[in-house]
């Protein structure tokens, strides 16, 4: 689904289709310039998103700019990830009304979608304190859950 979004070529949020078993799912985008043949890897885009910590108060889960990329990015229950990248000859948004030429268009959908509004993106704590609670075991100081 991730990679059907960015073939469209069209930078802006929306409701990707087919996204059992979840009822709903977050959406990061990202564009940039680049060629054809150096297509970016998943670095560049996740740290980009990433970056926005710097403008997110995690105590009362408020921000001093854009920073809903980066608490989809860390939101705890959010289990799995996929992303889709396209080289777009035109990339399209604001309903057309701007236009951007030779970029990658990189999408990652989240699920289930995190970002409630008053939420924190994780609890606090130890390393993986929560994975004996039904979520899973420890890997590399995360939690992961036992099927998918």
């Amino acid at each position: 689904m991730a990679q059907d979004w960015s073939d469209g070529c069209v930078f802006e949020h929306g409701n990707p289709t087919n996204i059992s078993p979840f009822s709903s799912v977050g959406q990061n985008l990202w564009l940039g310039t680049g060629s054809e043949s150096a297509p970016p890897d998943g670095t560049g885009p996740t740290q980009s998103w990433y970056n926005e910590v710097q403008y997110y108060t995690f105590d009362t889960t408020e921000c001093s700019s854009v920073c809903g990329h980066y608490t989809q990015v860390v939101w705890a229950s959010s289990y799995a990830v996929g992303c889709g990248r396209t080289f777009c000859s035109t990339v399209t948004w604001d309903d057309g009304a701007n236009v951007w030429n030779n970029a990658w268009l990189v999408t990652c959908n989240y699920g289930p979608a995190g970002n409630y509004a008053g939420a924190q993106p994780y609890t606090e704590g130890s390393s993986c304190s929560q994975c004996d609670s039904g979520v899973g075991q420890c890997y590399n100081n995360l939690c992961r859950k036992y099927t998918i």
